[in-house]
C-alpha cells in the first residue's frame, strides 16, 4: 500500500494567508493482511511543513523533537520504531517542479504528481531507510493522549473508509516514541519553494488567493515500525499519530473535522490502517501477486445489485472467491472454474438474503490460502 503526499498544495493554500506550520502523516507501505502473530513492517512519513505569503519565514521556527504514537488492539505490540529526518532534501521544490500547477483543480488532486514524481518519492524512501536511527520509548506520551478526541484520516489507498473522530480512551493501548528532530528556521529565512496559486483554484477556494505567491518548506521525517500482531482474527484498525515538538494541551488538542478551522493545523496528524488477521493468509503469495500485472479487481467497486470480480490470470480451477464483512465474518463463497476470468457477486449471503450496506472484503483463495484481496461497497 502506498500513499503519495498529495496534501502538499492543499496545506499551502490554506495556510498562506497567515503563515503557519503543520505536521502531516502519510502511509508509505503497510500490510493490510497478516496471520495472527505475524510481524508487520510499516513505513510512514511525517512531513513538517511551513507555508507563508511571499516566500519568507515570518517568525523563528524551532521544532526540537519528533513524537510518535501507535494505537493498537489488545494483544498487539510495537517491537521497534526507527526514524530519519531528511534535512538535506529539498522536498517541496523537487515535487512542485513536477506538478502541473497551471491545471490544478479539485478533481486533479489525486493526480498531483506524475509517474516521475512518484518514482522520485519512493526512491528517496529507499535511500533514507538505510539511514534510520532508533527512537526512544516515551511512556509520558500515552499518558498525555488520555481523554482526547482527534480527527483520523484513512490510509490514502482506501477510498471506502472515511475520516473519523477517534476517542483515544477507546483504543486498547498507545505506545509512544520520541527522538531529536532539530528543525529550525530563522526569522526572514527564504523558504525552499515559491510559486503562484493558479487562478482556477483560487476562484474555487478563496478569492483572496488570487495573484498570491506562496512560500513553502517541507522537511520529511521517515518512520519505520515493526509491529507484532495479536491472536484474534478479523479486521483491526491501527492508529498512528505524529507531532514535531510538544503535544498540544487542553482543548487545543481536540480537533473537529472542519476544513475552515485553521487553528487545527498545528495539533499533529493521525492516520489509520485496517488490517485483516486470518490464519489462511499467505504473505509470500500476497506480495508476489500484488507486484504482478494480474490482480483481483471488482467493478463497479460501489454497487447496489451486483459486482463483477475480475480474477487473476493464472489459476487452475478449484479456487474460490470468498466475501467477508469488515469484522471477519464469512458472508459468501463462490466457486471458480478452470479458465474463468470473472465471477459475479449478487450482494447476497449464503441464505440468499441481501447483505446490509457497507464495505466487504473480497478474497481470491487457492490451496487454502488467501492469494489476493480487494474491497467493495454495497450502497443499498
Amino acid at each position: 500500500m502506498k500513499n503519495y503526499p498529495k496534501f502538499l498544495i492543499l496545506f499551502s493554500l490554506a495556510a498562506l494567508l497567515i503563515g503557519c506550520s503543520s505536521d502531516n502523516l502519510t502511509v508509505i507501505h503497510h500490510p493490510t493482511e497478516a496471520k495472527p502473530g505475524d510481524t508487520l513492517v510499516v513505513e510512514l512519513a511525517s512531513f513538517f511543513s511551513y507555508a507563508s505569503p511571499g516566500g519568507i519565514v515570518m517568525g523563528t521556527v524551532n521544532r526540537q523533537d519528533m513524537n510518535m504514537l501507535v494505537g493498537l488492539p489488545e494483544g498487539w505490540s510495537v517491537i521497534s520504531m526507527d526514524y530519519y529526518v531528511a534535512h538535506d532534501w529539498k522536498f517541496a521544490n523537487d515535487l512542485l517542479s513536477l506538478a502541473d500547477l497551471d491545471n490544478l483543480g479539485d478533481e486533479d488532486m489525486r493526480d498531483l504528481l506524475s509517474e516521475e514524481g512518484q518514482k522520485m518519492y519512493m526512491d528517496s524512501v529507499t535511500v533514507f531507510r538505510t539511514r534510520m536511527q532508533p527512537m526512544n520509548e516515551n511512556p509520558t506520551l500515552s499518558q498525555a493522549f488520555r481523554g482526547r478526541r482527534f480527527l483520523a484520516h484513512p490510509s490514502g489507498n482506501d477510498e471506502y473508509q472515511e475520516e473519523i473522530i477517534v476517542n483515544t480512551d477507546q483504543i486498547h493501548s498507545w505506545s509512544g516514541f520520541s527522538a531529536p528532530a532539530e528543525i529550525k528556521f530563522d526569522f526572514f529565512d527564504q523558504t525552499d519553494t515559491s510559486f503562484r496559486i493558479p487562478d482556477e483554484f483560487a476562484d474555487n477556494a478563496d478569492e483572496r488567493l488570487r495573484d498570491t505567491d506562496v512560500g513553502l518548506t517541507i522537511v520529511p521525517i521517515y518512520l519505520f515500525a515493526k509491529i507484532q500482531t495479536g491472536g484474534q482474527t478479523g479486521m483491526h484498525d491501527i492508529f498512528y499519530y505524529s507531532k514535531t515538538d510538544d503535544l498540544p494541551e487542553g482543548d487545543d488538542f481536540t480537533q473537529d473535522p472542519s476544513v475552515d478551522d485553521l487553528s487545527s493545523f498545528d495539533v499533529g496528524s493521525m492516520t489509520y490502517v485496517s488490517v485483516l488477521l486470518d490464519p489462511n493468509v499467505s504473505v509470500s503469495n500476497r506480495i508476489a501477486n500484488r507486484h504482478s500485472g494480474s490482480s483481483l479487481k471488482a467493478y463497479p467497486t460501489s454497487f447496489s445489485s451486483s459486482t463483477t470480480i475480475q480474477l487473476p490470470n493464472s489459476h487452475f480451477g478449484g479456487e474460490q472467491v470468498i466475501v467477508r464483512s469488515l469484522d471477519g465474518r464469512l458472508v459468501r463463497e463462490i466457486a471458480v472454474g478452470r479458465g474463468e476470468h470473472h465471477v459475479i457477486w449478487d450482494g447476497k449471503d449464503f441464505s440468499g438474503r441481501e447483505v446490509r450496506s457497507g464495505t466487504y472484503i473480497v478474497s481470491f483463495t487457492g490451496g487454502g490460502h488467501i492469494v489476493q484481496s480487494c474491497t467493495v461497497r454495497k450502497i443499498r
